[in-house]
């Protein structure tokens, strides 16, 4: 038995609402990718648009769901707050 009982971390259910960065050219519905930064070395994810929207490289993006079947992340552009 280990002596530290320490939950796994990242697990895909935890990145939901974080945001992460577009790596690849860009991100649309059909795919893309993207790194999240963990204080460590930042994870890379598969990530799809959830929307027609199309998101940049370098674009900062919301993660809003994960598709287990796929192992795919949806995401959304983040949108900058008006006070």
């Amino acid at each position: 038995k280990p002596i530290f009982d320490t939950p796994p971390p990242n697990l895909p259910e935890t990145l939901i609402g974080k945001t992460c960065v577009v790596t690849s050219g860009s991100v649309t519905s059909k795919g893309g990718e993207a790194h999240y930064a963990t204080g460590q070395a930042p994870l890379i994810l598969t990530v799809k648009s959830n929307s027609d929207e199309q998101l940049d490289r370098g674009q900062t993006a919301v993660i809003t769901d994960y598709q287990a079947d796929t192992n795919t992340y949806l995401v959304e552009a983040e949108r900058e707050e008006t006070i």
